[in-house]
C-alpha cells in the first residue's frame, strides 16, 4: 500500500492535511520465519511543518507523538504508540530538512481499518490524522514481498531501526521521482522458491524499468540480470540511474526465472517521473536526431505538411501557432524533426507505433467527417474525436423536418471531464461540414442560445422542434 499526505502524486496520491502539519507515508508487507507477516510504515515528516523548540543542549528540534493502529469491527488488533524526535539543527532561521522514520509492526493476513494519527508535541494545534482501509494478505507460494522505493542502501553493521540485510536501508516514501533525483533503488523479498526451484540450485532475478500500459517495450538500458542461489528468503535490492528517463509513468518490474527459462513469481510496481532536463532536449527541435528513423526519407513537402496538420486535434495551442508560422517557410528538415520530435515525446519507446495507432484514426476521420471543403481532421467533427475518442452515443439527423441537420455525441467520460454533451449542426448544406454548436465540456466554444439556432424557423406548433430537445434529452 503507498498514501501520501501531502499533496496529490502519480496514482497512489492521498491529500490529508489538518493545519500545517504534512507528512508523507509508505506500507510494505513482508514475511519472516518467526514473526510470519508484518508491515512496515515509513515516514518523511517535513522538517518545516513541525515546531522546533530549544533543547536542553541549547539546540533545536522538534517532538511528535505517533499513533498506528490496526483494527477489525472496532476492535484494535494491532498498534503502535510512539514519541519521535527530530535530528537536532543549530538555526531555525535557515531551510529545515525533512526527517524519517520506520516502524515494523506485526500483522496477520485479513481486512482492517488502518489509522495514522501525528500530533505535535511543542503545539496542540498542529496535527494530522489519517485512516483507510487495507488488506493484508498471506504471503505464500513462490512470491515477492511488496517493492520498496529507497532514498539509500549503504552496507552497515549497526543495527539501527534502518537496518536489514546486513545494510542501512533508507526509505524514499514517494512514488514521484522529480528532475533533482536521478537515482532508483529498490528493495523486495523473494520467499518459498525451494517450493520450485531446489535450495542452492541457480535461478535469475531480473529487474526492470518498462512504460506503464506498454510492457511490450522494454528499456534496454534499465534492465538488469543476476544470477542467485536459491534459499528460503532471497533478499533482491539494486539501483538505476535515471538521469536520462524522460517524463512518464513507468512500472518497475522484478522477475524469478528458473534455469530452464520459466517465469517462477514477479511484481509490479508504479512510478512516475519528472524529468524537465530532458524534456527540454525533447524540445529543441534543432537537436532532434531523424538518421535512421522512420521519418528520414518522407521528403515530400505536402505529405509532411499534412502530416503536421493532422496532428493539431492533440497539440498545444502554442505548438500550433509556431507550426503554422514555420510550415510557411516549407522548410522539409524543420518538418521531419519537428513530427519525429512530436511522436518521440509521446512515446519515446516507440514513436513510430505511436504515430501509425494516431494515423490509423486520422484515416478514419478523413473518411467519416470530410467534407467538399476540408480534411476530416480539419473538421469539428474530427478534430473532437481525435482530441476525445469515439463517442458513446451518437444520434444523427441528416433531414430533419424542423431543423439544420444535426449530430448529439455523448461521451460518458473524458480525460478531464465526465457526462458531456455535443451538438454538431449543418447550416450551410455542405455535406459533412457539420460545426460545434453547444457542448458542455470546458475549454471549447460553445453558443448558449443553441437550441433557437439550430432550429431553422419558428412555429405556431407547440410540438415544432421538440426532435431536436428530445433528443438532447435522452443523451
Amino acid at each position: 500500500m503507498k498514501h501520501i499526505l501531502l499533496v496529490i502524486l502519480a496514482i497512489f496520491g492521498i491529500f490529508v492535511n489538518a493545519q500545517r502539519l504534512n507528512a508523507y507515508f509508505n506500507q510494505s508487507v513482508f514475511w519472516s520465519p518467526t514473526e510470519g507477516e508484518y508491515s512496515e510504515i515509513y515516514f518523511t515528516f517535513v522538517g518545516e511543518s513541525t515546531t522546533f523548540v530549544k533543547n536542553n543542549s541549547g539546540k533545536f528540534n522538534s517532538d511528535l507523538q505517533i499513533l498506528i493502529t490496526y483494527s477489525q469491527n472496532k476492535e484494535i488488533k494491532q498498534f503502535r504508540k510512539y514519541n519521535l524526535k527530530s535530528p537536532e539543527i543549530s538555526d531555525t532561521s535557515k531551510f529545515i530538512s525533512n526527517f524519517v522514520d520506520i516502524q515494523r509492526l506485526s500483522i496477520k493476513p485479513g481486512n482492517y481499518k488502518f489509522v495514522i494519527k501525528i500530533k505535535d508535541n511543542n503545539d496542540s494545534t498542529n496535527f494530522l490524522e489519517y485512516s483507510d482501509s487495507v488488506s493484508i494478505g498471506k504471503i505464500e507460494g513462490t512470491s515477492f514481498s511488496n517493492i520498496e522505493f529507497l532514498e539509500s542502501i549503504e552496507k552497515s553493521a549497526n543495527h539501527n531501526k534502518f537496518y536489514k540485510s546486513g545494510y542501512n536501508i533508507v526509505p524514499y516514501v514517494s512514488d514521484y521521482y522529480p528532475s533533482n533525483i536521478n537515482s532508483f533503488n529498490f528493495y523486495t523479498e523473494l520467499y518459498f522458491l525451494a517450493s520450485t526451484i531446489k535450495t542452492n540450485d541457480d535461478f535469475l532475478i531480473k529487474y526492470f524499468i518498462e512504460p506503464y500500459n506498454n510492457s511490450k517495450y522494454k528499456l534496454g538500458s534499465y534492465t538488469k540480470i543476476e544470477r542467485r542461489k536459491a534459499s528460503q528468503i532471497n533478499v533482491v535490492m539494486g539501483s538505476f540511474n535515471i538521469d536520462k528517463l524522460p517524463s512518464g509513468n513507468y512500472n518497475f518490474v522484478v522477475e524469478c526465472i528458473s534455469k530452464n527459462n520459466e517465469l517462477v513469481a514477479f511484481k509490479k510496481v508504479f512510478f512516475q517521473r519528472n524529468n524537465r532536463i530532458v524534456d527540454k532536449q525533447l524540445g529543441n527541435v534543432d537537436s532532434i536526431k531523424i538518421e535512421d528513423t522512420f521519418i528520414d526519407n518522407q521528403t515530400n513537402i505536402d505529405t509532411l505538411t499534412d502530416f503536421i496538420k493532422c496532428l493539431f486535434p492533440i497539440m498545444e495551442s502554442k505548438q500550433i501557432n509556431h507550426s503554422i508560422n514555420q510550415l510557411k517557410a516549407k522548410n522539409i528538415i524543420w518538418m521531419q524533426k519537428f513530427f519525429y520530435g512530436f511522436w518521440y515525446e509521446k512515446s519515446s519507446f516507440a514513436p513510430e507505433e505511436a504515430w501509425l495507432k494516431y494515423k490509423s484514426k486520422v484515416n478514419y476521420v478523413n473518411k467519416q467527417f470530410s467534407s467538399q471543403i476540408k480534411r476530416g481532421y480539419e473538421t469539428d467533427r474530427g478534430r473532437i474525436y481525435l482530441k476525445y475518442g469515439p463517442p458513446k452515443n451518437v444520434i444523427k439527423r441528416l433531414q430533419p423536418v424542423d431543423s439544420y441537420p444535426y449530430e448529439m455525441w455523448h461521451y460518458i467520460k473524458t480525460p478531464t471531464q465526465g457526462n458531456v454533451k455535443i451538438v454538431f449542426y449543418n447550416p450551410n448544406m455542405i455535406r459533412g461540414d457539420y460545426i460545434l454548436l453547444y457542448t458542455n465540456l470546458v475549454g471549447e466554444s460553445s453558443d448558449p442560445n443553441w437550441q433557437s439556432i439550430i432550429i431553422k424557423t419558428q412555429n405556431n406548433s407547440r410540438n415544432y422542434g421538440n426532435t431536436v430537445i428530445d433528443d438532447f434529452r435522452s443523451l
